[in-house]
């Protein structure tokens, strides 16, 4: 059976972040989430992955025409992508929410207080003037208690983000300030189990399948792209040239071992 490919981006990518690339290539990762396209081992060492797959990039494009003159019809469209898929990747694996520890859970609550109250304002502000439902606004404004306030913000940063093109330029929230609340309301719903409620195996968060659907195609691409380089490098400088995603530097006197397998 072939191989499926993943749907490409529908235009070049132009970003000057990690950010802008992870919104260019979000519909390509909600794709892949969508039709269970996963990697069977979840996203790991983001950052060591990013430094070896840029630096291999970056190698294999610098001998593109090398690679053409001996192999003409090498596509590289996929890999000229890589730089900005290996961002979003690093940035979507900031958002995924991690645990607190209990002696972490009053500072986050000190920290999401005050954005939950500011948020809420905001909406009521919002909901007077008619641009998004003021029923929505007050069932958030419904409940108290610590629990109650961490649902209230990811509810706070889910409902700016449901009414987004209603409401853009008619608030001050950055996406930094909304990102915030709904990280700390995720960390904090997780960590404040009300009492008598039995723990239960959660599903992946959002933020983790996305995650793992950009390891999964940064992992594809950047294999694409060391087969390619095969043929500048050579098996033997292969490695050196263009390092295994995993792969660490090695300590003296120890030769280099790659997780990759």
């Amino acid at each position: 059976m072939p191989t499926k490919k993943a749907p490409k981006a529908s235009a070049p990518l132009v970003a000057s972040d990690d950010r802008a690339a992870f919104e260019h290539f979000l519909p390509l990762a909600t794709a892949r989430v969508k039709e269970g396209r996963l990697p069977a081992r979840g996203a790991r060492e983001v950052s060591v992955l990013r430094a070896n797959v840029e630096r291999g990039t970056r190698a294999v494009l610098g001998a593109k025409a090398a690679i053409l003159a001996k192999q003409p019809t090498a596509d590289f469209v996929a890999i000229e992508e890589l730089l900005g898929l290996v961002a979003a990747l690093d940035y979507a694996a900031g958002r995924v929410p991690v645990p607190l520890a209990d002696g972490e859970v009053p500072a986050a609550l000190a920290e999401l207080r005050p954005l939950r109250l500011l948020g809420l304002g905001q909406l009521d502000v919002l909901a007077g003037l008619g641009l998004i439902p003021a029923d929505r606004v007050a069932k958030i404004r419904e409940g108290r208690g610590n629990v109650d306030a961490a649902r209230d913000g990811v509810s706070i940063a889910g409902l700016f983000a449901e009414f987004e093109k209603e409401i853009a330029g008619k608030h001050p929230f950055t996406a930094e300030h909304l990102e915030t609340m709904s990280r700390l309301g995720n960390q904090l719903v997780r960590a404040l189990q009300p009492q008598g409620a039995k723990a239960v195996k959660e599903a992946p968060a959002e933020e983790a399948l996305l995650r793992d659907a950009f390891y999964g195609e940064v992992l594809e691409r950047y294999e694409s792209a060391r087969e390619l380089a095969v043929v500048a490098f050579g098996l033997r400088d292969l490695d050196e040239n263009v390092p295994l995603a995993h792969a660490r530097a090695p300590k003296k006197g120890k030769t280099a071992k790659a997780p990759d397998a």
